[in-house]
């Protein structure tokens, strides 16, 4: 999920979608935070992994934060990495999110949720994350997330993301490069 604020830290994520459209190979939305902030959404499965495209066409700097998938929260959960990765593991399993994205940079850490803020279990979450800053005008944030079971997981083939000639191109190991043309979206309407 992606969260932005101003300085205010009052975080806003999508509370509803503007419009929605599911392909075979992707799903798309718009969604508004703020009146003058308009983001369209691309998630792309990408084997194990779903990939996170977000094209954020905003009227105002803002902070930005992207969370993968919730583990239980112990001492020593947070695996330090190579500075685009995010890596969790957990007595219930691994969760990473990879900074993809070949313009931004954001930084790898996790936040610890309350006491039974999960449905699946009542101990606290970790979920990792990205965080960063974006400027006025158009921001491109990329990542791709997954998680098992799997308590030791470690994750080598990450998808690569790459936007060429308004397409955008996922490389994932030894599989076919997935594309999904951008301009069959029509730009954010202000």
């Amino acid at each position: 999920m992606l969260l932005l604020c101003e300085n205010d830290d009052y975080w806003r994520g999508r509370r509803d979608c503007e419009q929605v459209l599911v392909q075979y190979d992707y799903i798309w939305s718009r969604w508004s935070p703020w009146h003058d902030v308009h983001i369209d959404t691309w998630l792309i499965p990408c084997g194990e992994w779903h990939v996170r495209v977000h094209r954020i066409d905003s009227a105002r700097a803002l902070k930005t934060l992207e969370g993968g998938f919730a583990v239980i929260n112990h001492a020593g959960v947070f695996v330090p990495g190579d500075g685009r990765d995010s890596l969790l593991h957990a007595c219930n399993g691994t969760s990473l999110i990879h900074e993809s994205s070949p313009l931004y940079h954001r930084e790898p850490g996790h936040i610890v949720t309350p006491p039974n803020s999960s449905i699946v279990f009542a101990e606290c979450a970790a979920i990792p994350t990205l965080s960063g800053s974006i400027s006025l005008g158009i921001s491109w944030l990329c990542c791709a997330v997954a998680a098992t079971h799997d308590i030791a997981r470690e994750y080598s083939d990450k998808p690569q993301v790459s936007i060429e000639r308004n397409t955008l191109c996922i490389r994932h190991a030894n599989k076919e490069k997935i594309s999904v043309l951008l301009t069959n979206i029509r730009p954010c309407s202000k």
